[in-house]
Formats: structure tokens, C-alpha cells, sequence
């Protein structure tokens, strides 16, 4: 049988997976403690994910999160 399969209808209606800073990333922070963040800060104008991504994405993601985002070469995670 696979494994982790949850078969109880009632325990599989809501299966939170682990991902590191769930708090934060449900949570946030205001605006001026993001910018100030160590980690997270450096990255509100840069997501390296969107690496190649059509520059119409680029633009339906700036303006859903209300910034611009800045070109960089390479990133410090």
C-alpha cells in the first residue's frame, strides 16, 4: 500500500504539509517590518522564481502586490 495515504475521510479534509515560516506566510508582517526583515526583506521587489516568466506575468504580479520589481543577477537565500 502507498504510504501517507490518509484514508479517514475526516482527517484528510484539511492536510497542512510542512513548509517552513507557515506563520509568517499565513501572518505577514506590516510593510515596514517586511522591508526591515533579514530574510524576507531583500526579496518584496526580487522573487527569484520568476525567473523567465512572460514580462505580462511579471506586470499581473506587480500590480496585485502594488510594487515594482527590480532586475538582479543573482540571489542570497
Amino acid at each position: 500500500a502507498p504510504q501517507d495515504v490518509i484514508r479517514d475521510p475526516e482527517a484528510n479534509r484539511v492536510v497542512h504539509l510542512p513548509v517552513a515560516a507557515r506563520k509568517f506566510l499565513i501572518e505577514g508582517l506590516p510593510e515596514k517590518e517586511y522591508l526591515a526583515h533579514p530574510l524576507w526583506g531583500p526579496h518584496i521587489r526580487h522573487f527569484p522564481f520568476h525567473a523567465g516568466q512572460p514580462e505580462a506575468v511579471k506586470r499581473a504580479y506587480e500590480s496585485a502586490m502594488g510594487i515594482t520589481m527590480t532586475d538582479r543577477e543573482a540571489v542570497e537565500i
